[in-house]
Parts: C-alpha cells; structure tokens; sequence
C-alpha cells in the first residue's frame, strides 16, 4: 500500500477520499484484518469533506470514524445534509429512514426549506422511532401528509409492509450538484450515537438509473403503507442488486444471506484472497442470531475460506457454532453504552462467487441477521460486484476489527 497525504487523497477523486480519509491506515494496519494491537487515532479529516464529496456525487463509499474529529464522526450525516441543501427546485428527494433524533433538528429543517425553495421532498419515517422525535414530528409538521401535495411525510407505525418496523436508510436525488439518479444507501440512523459511538457506511451510486428507479417503485410501495409480509423484491442493476424485504418463508431455503453464501467457493482463485488462493470473507455486523448463516460460515470455513467476523451482538446458539472453528476469527465490539461499537451490516468476499473466481463482492445495507430482518422487518440490501467499492469496506473493516476482543 502507498501512503499519501489526506489532502493528496481529497484531490485524487472522491474513491480514494471515501476509502482513506475517514479511515487513517497505515501501512502496517492494512497488512492484517486482526492487528495485535489497537489503532492509534487517525489524523483530522479534511473539515470540508462533506461539502467536497457533496459538491460532486460520485459512486462509491463513505464511512464515519467514532474515534475520530467531530467531522469524521458525522461525515455520513453531513455528506446527506449537503446534498439536501443543494438539492434544486424541482428535483426531488425521496428518503425512508428509521430514526432521526433532536441532534440532527438541522437536517429535519433542510428537508423543510428544500420543500420551501421548491424541491419535491418525500419522506417515509418509522412510527415507533423518528416520528416522535422532535426532528421528526418537524418534517411532518413541515412537509404535511397529503399525498397530492408535492412534498409529503407519511408515518408507518411498526412498519409499512412488515409488523415491526421499517428500518430503511436510504436516500434519492433526481437531481443534485449536477448529477442525476443519485442513490444513497446506508447502514447510519440520523442520531448522536450514529456519530459518535457507531461505525456506519454509506454507499453512493450516481447515474445507474436502473438502480434508482427500483429504490423509488420501491420506496413508493413503502409509502402506501400496507401490510405485506411477502413483499421481497429483487432487481438487477448492472452490477448492483438490490433486495427488499420482508421476505415471507420459515426455512433456510427463503434466507438471503445463507443462500448467497451459498454461492461462495473457496479455492481455486489466483490474483485475490489468500497467498494459496483460498477465498476471505469478511463481516461487520450488529446484530446475527440466524442459525443457518452461522451453520454456512463453519461450512465454508471447513472447506478452506477464511472468515472474519466483527460484531456486536451475537446468539448464544449462532456463537456456539461459530466459536473456535479453524478459520474463522471472531471480534466482538461489546455495547457497554459507552464505547464504540459496530453498526454496519456488511459481507464482503474477495474469491470465488457464482462460479467465478477472483472476484471481489460486497453485500451492504440495513439488515442485521436476525429473524425480524428477513421476516417482519422493512429493510433493503445490496449486493455490489465491483473491486473498488469491495476495496473500500476492506480498509474500514481492518479498522472495525481492531477494535474488537478476540472471542
């Protein structure tokens, strides 16, 4: 790896921005997914990142650092809060999103005065979480509730086609600092805690009109906020899939996340992966109980692909099985209320997947790998077949890793 300077970075693209500036490595730390010891803080960020990636919408990723300045650890807020302001008369913004507390009063606003000015501004908030937030009791007082109006808010109480909640984060721009068909799909609630404690993504794709016209049926659908258990959704977009759920089922056969592993070989590469050509899989993830994704990884790992997995919470039985198997490294970043953890909901593998070896792959979104994210939740996924963006959220798991406890 070359080291360059953060403002090198800045100047060299928005990819190489998103990848380096909010994550700091160096070259030691990029040797290994589990450093033996912790990272030290990375330097500031550039104070107008935000504003830079804003300026000029590309495709790829974006990550806030916890440990880090206050502007690294509100980068994903702010990267959304710029665009909203730069967003035009008549252009419009459609956007679902789980929580947004008082802390982010501001972005409620700008939702509100880009209405104001002429945007078309849409929101669809979850009833048991941002719609009685303050912030969020502002965006429906401010853009109103009726439908036939340009710019509306609709609340779905405990989800719109699920029974629990619409834990969506997502974000479309028609149009926006001269780019059009802009999607944003992220992992980050708009909260202190999102900034501060959480390392979250978020993932841009710019000009994929195929892409955006799927999140917008989509986020349509949510908006009509009616029951569907058995909604699941899937599109091809080029090199991007997206997934939406819930998807209705009561076996691993209807699971996403195992039937995709599913697809997963572990040998046989020769430009990626491990020296001897295995396949590496990496997880950053809240929340995973399902069974069936710990009973695949120990069967991966059985045949040779190395595992990694950072997380937060785990169940008792998915960690019974996965604990102490050859090739698999688990690192817990523990909720004491105080220190960071991991809010991402991220798999990538570099190898071999659908037959096709070499290949670098990223599986991202808002779904955790419980029972409610694939049965009762609103939630949407995405799979990316693309080495940058797999490259990207390979530099922020090394970090993420670090900072777990071995187990």
């Amino acid at each position: 790896m070359v080291t360059r300077s953060r403002r090198g970075v800045v100047l060299s693209g928005l990819l190489a921005v998103m990848m380096v500036a909010s994550i700091g490595l160096t070259h030691a730390q990029a040797t290994t997914d589990v450093p033996a010891t912790p990272h030290a803080p990375p330097a500031a960020a550039e104070p107008d990142l935000a504003a830079e990636l804003a300026a000029a919408p590309r495709t790829g990723a974006l990550f806030n650092n916890p440990q880090g300045t206050k502007a690294q650890q509100y980068v994903i807020r702010n990267y959304l809060l710029e665009m909203v302001k730069a967003a035009k008369p008549g252009s419009t913004i459609s956007m679902s999103i789980f929580n947004i507390t008082n802390f982010d009063r501001g972005f409620a606003d700008a939702l509100v005065q880009a209405a104001r000015r002429g945007v078309k501004v849409r929101v669809v908030l979850e009833g048991t979480a941002a719609a009685k937030t303050g912030a969020g009791k502002a965006i429906i007082a401010g853009l109103g509730t009726n439908k036939s109006r340009s710019s509306w808010a609709v609340v779905c109480t405990k989800g719109c086609h699920g029974t629990k909640i619409n834990h969506n984060k997502f974000y479309l721009f028609s149009s926006v600092s001269g780019r059009s068909n802009v999607v944003v799909q992220s992992s980050a609630n708009l909260t202190v805690a999102n900034g501060r404690r959480f390392w979250n993504n978020a993932v841009t794709f710019v000009g994929n009109k195929t892409l955006y016209n799927a999140y917008l049926t989509y986020f349509n659908d949510l908006s009509r906020n009616r029951t569907s258990t058995g909604y699941y959704r899937t599109v091809l977009a080029g090199n991007v899939k997206t997934y939406h759920f819930p998807r209705r089922g009561t076996n691993r056969s209807t699971d996403t996340v195992y039937q995709a592993l599913g697809n997963v070989g572990c040998t046989g590469n020769t430009t990626v992966g491990t020296a001897s050509g295995k396949t590496i899989i990496r997880i950053a993830i809240w929340h995973v109980s399902r069974v069936a994704i710990a009973d695949r990884l120990v069967s991966l790992a059985k045949k040779g692909c190395k595992i990694n997995i950072a997380y937060t919470h785990m169940g008792s039985e998915a960690f019974k099985k996965l604990k102490g198997q050859k090739n698999i490294q688990l690192r817990q970043l523990a909720d004491n209320g105080k220190r960071d953890i991991v809010h991402s909901k991220y798999l990538l593998i570099a190898g071999k997947y659908a037959g096709k070896k070499d290949r670098k792959v990223t599986f991202t979104g808002s779904p955790n790998w419980g029972k409610a994210a694939l049965r009762s939740n609103d939630e949407t996924m995405l799979r990316i077949i693309s080495a940058p963006i797999h490259d990207q959220y390979k530099a922020n798991f090394k970090r993420v890793m670090a900072r777990g406890v071995k187990r």
